[in-house]
């Protein structure tokens, strides 16, 4: 269900609601290749398939190129390769366990490097504290920035 779907239950029922909405700072740009091989790991994806999967991300070089005009080559040193069918895969699995941060007391919805929380009592004001928190310790120890824009 789309966030104004869910509101419109919740305002339906005369409630009231309180939300969030978190935007991952350049978020398949940012993941760290090594936190990526151990949450791969932790999902059980280990042996040569992890190898291999590591064999992908490392030694990747970019450049830019504007007109006529090319940089010179850099090392990529973190971030999931977009354009990739295995890109977003990659980043979804190092993201998975965000929601199981914010217990029952929110709704948690995400697509691609977006998400929204609801709290699904208004009566317990501190659990959208709460849950913010543990997002803000999960991005400093997995080293992926939430954008902190006041809109």
């Amino acid at each position: 269900m789309q966030a104004l779907g869910h509101w419109s239950l919740v305002l339906n029922t005369r409630n009231s609601v309180d939300c969030a909405y978190i935007d991952v700072s350049k978020a398949f740009d940012s993941v760290v290749h090594s936190k990526l091989c151990v949450k791969l790991a932790l999902f059980g994806i280990v042996g040569n398939l992890l190898k291999w999967i590591s064999s992908f991300l490392h030694d990747r070089t970019r450049c830019t190129k504007v007109g006529n005009c090319q940089s010179s080559l850099s090392k990529v040193i973190s971030g999931v390769p977009q354009g990739s069918v295995l890109g977003p895969l990659l980043f979804r699995l190092f993201i998975n366990n965000l929601p199981s941060l914010f217990g029952d007391g929110m709704t948690v919805k995400m697509f691609a490097d977006d998400m929204y929380l609801v709290v699904n009592d208004i009566n317990n004001s501190s659990v959208l504290e709460c849950g913010l928190c543990a997002l803000f310790d999960w991005s400093l120890k997995w080293q992926l920035s939430v954008s902190a824009k006041n809109v």
